[in-house]
């Protein structure tokens, strides 16, 4: 924390205990909104298949997803801001080359990840909250979904056709065996 300008250190320190003003929230998040190309940004969305156990599910998961996706549009502006900035920076050459630069610069990119890293967390919550819903085969099927556009990955279907075989495999060596 040494390191750090007091008025960053000031301001960091009253956010994190006070959060921030609502207008202030809004007016950064539109400020910063990214634009199309930067699509993979925004919070996975529930696969088609899952949609249909939204019904049953209690509103108490319905509202934590809903939670857990606006902070991660919080986190996709906060990437877009920081990412857009170190990008801006990069390409001031003077600061490239000094030690001290380069060690700033690094530890800018390391924070990109970590906030990223952070984003990628914050959908593994949403599933988190989705899955217990699902039956045997929708369980088994996102254990191994990889999160893309979709919370349970655009290949979620294959992965649940993917794991029926399998059951049939297990259930037809299971009588085998009795």
């Amino acid at each position: 924390v040494a390191s750090w300008l007091p008025i960053v250190l000031y301001t960091t320190k009253a956010d994190v205990r006070a959060d921030l003003k609502v207008d202030l929230k809004k007016s950064l998040l539109a400020k910063y909104e990214p634009k199309e190309n930067l699509s993979f940004l925004a919070p996975p969305k529930i696969n088609k298949q899952i949609r249909p156990n939204l019904s049953t599910m209690s509103a108490v998961v319905i509202t934590r997803d809903s939670h857990q996706s606006q902070f991660q549009l919080e986190v996709r502006s906060s990437l877009n801001t920081l990412a857009s900035g170190f990008s801006d920076l990069f390409k001031l050459g003077s600061l490239q080359a000094s030690p001290e630069g380069k060690a700033a610069m690094s530890k800018i990119a390391e924070g990109i990840r970590q906030l990223a890293d952070h984003h990628y967390d914050l959908s593994k919550t949403r599933r988190a909250f989705i899955v217990p819903l699902l039956n045997f085969l929708g369980k088994m099927a996102s254990d191994s979904a990889l999160v893309d556009d979709l919370l349970f990955g655009s290949n979620f279907t294959e992965e649940v056709n993917a794991a029926q075989t399998m059951k049939k495999v297990a259930n037809r060596m299971a009588k085998k065996a009795q």
